[in-house]
């Protein structure tokens, strides 16, 4: 017969620990943003809203034009992939298409249809009361894209 006088309490130490890193994880804002001020869902959100550039303050972002089409360039994001796409390095995507905005419930949501194939969703979050563009990096992090008076050059 096994002995599992020592499984039990291994399994607790575990566990407990398991949780630990979860609650650390959630109470300081790594799980959501790795590090940064935490977002929330944004609601009933109006297309013209989302009208205009979007960086991400570092490497590029993503222009979105009022008659609905898009250029990103160098725009990091996980990506479903296309021949629409283009990779100007590790985890950034770039190229033009269409864009679509929809409102489902307390969440609002761009999607990125690039022309000959490609997508990219994107999340419209609020940061510190402002509006914001949430797109996954495909390390369990996300870019969050501000919106700039100028638009990124595509």
């Amino acid at each position: 017969m096994k002995d599992t006088r020592t499984a039990g309490p291994r399994r607790i130490a575990v566990r407990t620990l398991l949780w630990t890193l979860a609650l650390i994880t959630t109470v300081s804002g790594c799980g959501l943003s790795g590090g940064g001020p935490s977002l929330k869902d944004a609601a009933d959100v109006k297309r013209v809203e989302m009208v205009g550039g979007w960086k991400d303050g570092s490497t590029g972002g993503v222009t979105l034009k009022e008659d609905g089409t898009f250029a990103a360039e160098s725009l990091r994001a996980d990506a479903v992939p296309g021949a629409g796409l283009t990779s100007p390095g590790k985890g950034l995507v770039a190229g033009s298409g269409e864009w679509e905005l929809t409102n489902i419930g307390a969440e609002s949501r761009v999607d990125l249809y690039f022309t000959g194939g490609g997508t990219v969703g994107i999340d419209v979050k609020y940061q510190d009361g402002l509006k914001v563009l949430s797109t996954w990096i495909g390390d369990g992090r996300h870019a969050v894209l501000k919106k700039e008076d100028t638009a990124p050059t595509p």
